[in-house]
């Protein structure tokens, strides 16, 4: 029993010790002995252990007695005590007391009870017991004011305990009492009315019942106002029981405001547990919370607390408005424009408080972990959280300042764009300032806007909020698209987050055997959204043996074959429009694309848009694209809008043929089936290199050609219908062959002998082709000329019909020269490798 308790009970019994004289003390009255009596007095006090006692005055009279300034200690002064009383000599107890009145009483607590591991309500339970277990003739005690002084620390929390106009009401037969009057604690229950019932018996055991109306509550964390209640302790012995229930027509936890707030509270008799439970809402329904928790007693003045704790918030919208006044920070930098959003949070603890830090919500843990489950909807908390679905299972542990939080099935969906779904440990510590650090990250990040996968093997994210800037992050992830455009790149990843809404980040992806590497970088921002990406693929080297592009892009399998050559490619994403541009750089790249010959590709294309691809007006350096008809030589330009049906748009293109040109325009086309009708325009073209069609020795002839071949094209099919092909000057030609052909050699036919002498010498004023046929196999070239042989003594006109059967591209196979890369072409892929290799 510590001092205090020891001192209060010595109280009680002096003051019983007081009632007893009185017998005396009336006996003694018609002889007006007060300084008789107030001897006696002190000298009872001092055998009950208050040995400096002093009474300032004594008045007695036949029926009243009344102290004046008892001091009973340094702690404990009773300003006034009266007592009423009557002697009525005919009963076999004459004295029979009325009324006690004490006024102006102060009791200060001694400091030693900090350490007191129970409060003094058992004690002061037991001094009433006491009391009631006399059968002192005492009806009734009035105490017109008390105060109780509880110093800073004590293990009760309380601060002074006052009472005022408080009237006990004693019945002796009934060992009960009743209690009426203004009862209010300093700090819980302010300016609280109460009413209280209690009783007891010989046996040891006491009951004592309250309600409680128009209090009020000021706790650290806990404040309240209109109060009502009710409560019942149970003292027995050692032990004591109680069970409450309070209500509170507004409160604060927290420093956020709530209404409707209920809280019940019971011991178990059969161990050392006790229960409470409560509820409640925020203003304006934002937020509802439950809570129940269980105390068990333990050793070293510590109790262990364990318990649940469930929040659901509907209307997020108007968090800010409780945030205003909370006590603690919600968000690192308190700057809310607009929440909204709901949300359910589901948290079971468990840990060990000293007894002096029980009502304290958030301070004098030791020891605390537990769990945590929430699902947030549609969360949005600007710049932080945007249009967030998040679902969360997680584990706490403390550390040093901190806790340690293991989570797992996390499923977040970001910004209707972002969704994660795996698990991560975290470590919290909230001094000097607030610092996360999140490892072991495992799960699969998805962009489904752009159907990306990142399968995260390891990542780290440090939040300090001391540092600039405040958050960074590392890992390494598996990054692939749904398409199968691109195989899984291994990545690097980096970035970092300040207060003032920037992203930056940088990326190094490659594929598995390190053919082909991605350097990513960029900058964000989250209050504008404004921001660049830059995307850099380093030259990629394709040849026959090794590396094919199917195998960094599976799509293009069985479309891209036998590719040799060198790419590289850079991009620029602008956000938040996600117009993107770049420059793909193609340097002697030669494929088959879809049965399409395609040899030493060269450019360097400006890209407009990404996705969709969209290419404005872009030059291509070809030496051979054969397309059923080889052409040589040439050069694209070209634009491509993939949103379009027939994407790739031909404006104009020309091949360099036998001195003169083959060229198109304005031919629209889906490369992927390849359907259209167009014209090739032929332009100076060496009649000589015809005539190779057929091998017919000592031909020779001059002139230039001009025409068009109207093509059919369907596929890998180019029919050639009715082309036409004529000179545009006089020409000659001339056939001496040492050997006649067959058809020269009858010279019994006057026709033959006459032909074979024309064509010795034929001067032509007008000649023409007609060509039929399907490129790439047999054509039928119809020949007309018209003209005379000047060595004829007559001169008639010489008309000449001829059928050739043969394959154009015989004809512009002849005519192949050194390729060269034009020199404006060469000029960008000499500006892109110089920054490459910077």
């Amino acid at each position: 029993m510590s001092d205090t308790n020891k001192k209060n009970k010595k109280l009680i019994i002096s003051l019983s010790m007081v009632l007893l004289v009185i017998v005396f003390t009336a006996s003694l009255a018609i002889y007006n002995a007060n300084n008789i009596i107030q001897n006696i007095v002190i000298s009872q006090l001092a055998k009950q252990g208050f040995s400096h006692a002093t009474i300032e005055k004594i008045d007695l009279s036949s029926n009243r007695f009344a102290i004046y300034g008892l001091e009973l200690s340094d702690n404990t002064r009773i300003g006034y005590l009266e007592i009423n009383y009557e002697i009525i000599p005919s009963i076999s107890n004459p004295i029979k007391l009325g009324n006690i009145v004490l006024d102006k009483i102060i009791h200060k607590e001694s400091k030693s009870a900090e350490i007191s591991s129970s409060p003094p309500l058992p004690m002061a339970l037991h001094d009433l017991k006491l009391i009631l277990s006399q059968n002192i003739p005492l009806n009734k005690v009035t105490i017109k004011t008390a105060k109780i002084v509880f110093p800073e620390g004590h293990a009760t929390q309380l601060d002074n305990l006052r009472l005022r106009n408080t009237e006990l009401l004693i019945n002796n037969l009934e060992h009960s009492v009743n209690v009426k009057g203004n009862v209010s604690i300093d700090s819980i229950y302010g300016d609280s009315y109460a009413s209280f019932t209690a009783s007891a018996n010989n046996a040891g055991h006491l009951n004592f019942n309250y309600e409680i109306e128009k209090g009020s509550i000021n706790l650290p964390n806990l404040k309240g106002k209109r109060l009502s209640g009710w409560g019942e302790l149970s003292y027995d012995n050692k032990d004591f029981y109680s069970q409450a229930s309070i209500n509170m027509g507004s409160a604060s936890i927290l420093g956020i405001p709530f209404r409707g707030v209920s809280f019940t509270y019971s011991d178990e008799k059969e161990s050392s547990k006790s229960t409470l439970i409560g509820s409640g809402r925020s203003l304006g329904d934002i937020a509802q919370f439950s809570v129940a928790i269980n105390i068990s007693s333990e050793e070293n003045n510590k109790v262990l607390v364990d318990g649940k704790i469930d929040i659901s918030a509907k209307k997020l919208e108007e968090l800010p408005k409780l945030v205003d006044e909370a006590d603690i920070d919600l968000l690192i930098d308190d700057k809310l424009k607009t929440t909204s959003g709901s949300a359910d949070i589901r948290m079971n603890f468990k840990g060990n408080k000293p007894y002096y830090e029980l009502i304290n919500i958030s301070k004098g843990w030791e020891g605390f972990q537990g769990s945590f489950a929430s699902s947030f909807s549609d969360l949005v908390i600007p710049p932080y959280i945007n249009h967030t679905n998040l679902q969360l299972q997680s584990n706490f542990n403390p550390i040093d300042d901190g806790l340690e939080i293991t989570a797992k099935n996390v499923n977040l969906s970001y910004d209707r764009a972002i969704d994660y779904n795996g698990s991560f440990n975290a470590k919290i510590k909230t001094k000097p300032t607030l610092k996360i650090d999140i490892a072991e990250i495992d799960g699969i990040t998805k962009l489904t806007k752009h159907k990306i996968t990142a399968d995260i093997q390891k990542a780290n994210i440090s939040l300090d909020n001391n540092k600039k800037p405040f958050l960074n992050s590392k890992a390494k992830a598996v990054i692939s698209h749904s398409n199968n455009f691109l195989v899984p790149m291994h990545s690097d990843i980096s970035a970092n987050y300040s207060k003032d809404g920037a992203i930056n980040f940088k990326i190094k992806a490659q594929d598995k055997n390190n053919s082909a590497t991605a350097n990513i970088k960029g900058q964000l921002s989250t209050k504008s959204n404004n921001g660049l990406i830059k995307v850099s693929i380093p030259p990629i080297t394709f040849s026959k043996l090794g590396l094919q592009p199917d195998a960094l892009a599976p799509e293009l399998k069985n479309t891209l074959k036998d590719t040799d050559g060198i790419a590289s490619l850079e991009m620029n994403i602008k956000l938040p429009e996600q117009k993107t541009t770049g420059i793909l750089v193609l340097k002697n790249l030669s494929t088959n694309y879809n049965d399409t010959i395609i040899e030493n590709l060269n450019t360097a294309i400006d890209i407009e848009q990404i996705s969709p691809l969209k290419i404005n007006r872009q030059i291509i350096s070809i030496q051979n694209l054969k397309l059923g008809i080889p052409f040589y030589n040439g050069f694209m330009n070209f634009s491509y809008d993939g949103s379009n049906k027939k994407p790739l748009n031909i404006h104009n293109a020309k091949w360099n043929i036998a001195d003169g040109t083959i060229s198109l325009n304005n031919l629209a086309l889906n490369p992927k089936n390849p359907k259209a009708e167009f014209n090739l325009n032929i332009s100076n073209l060496a009649l000589q290199q015809l005539f190779k069609l057929a091998p017919l020795d000592g031909l020779e002839a001059t002139g230039i050609i001009n025409g068009k071949l109207p093509v059919e094209l369907d596929g890998s099919v180019i029919l050639i219908k009715d082309g036409s092909l004529a000179t545009t000057t006089k020409g000659t030609i001339r056939y001496a062959p040492k050997d006649l052909p067959a058809f020269l050699q009858d010279s019994s036919n006057q026709n033959i002998v006459y032909l074979r002498k024309a064509l010795n010498n034929f001067h032509y004023d007008d000649l023409s082709f007609t060509i039929n046929g399907i490129a790439g196999d047999e054509q039928k070239i119809t020949l007309r000329a018209e003209g005379k042989n000047p060595d004829f003594t007559e001169q008639r006109p010489i008309i000449l019909n001829l059928n050739l059967e043969g394959a154009l591209e015989n004809i512009l196979k002849q005519q192949t020269k050194a390729y060269t890369i034009p020199d404006e072409i060469q000029k960008l892929i000499n500006k892109h490798e110089e920054k490459n290799e910077k």
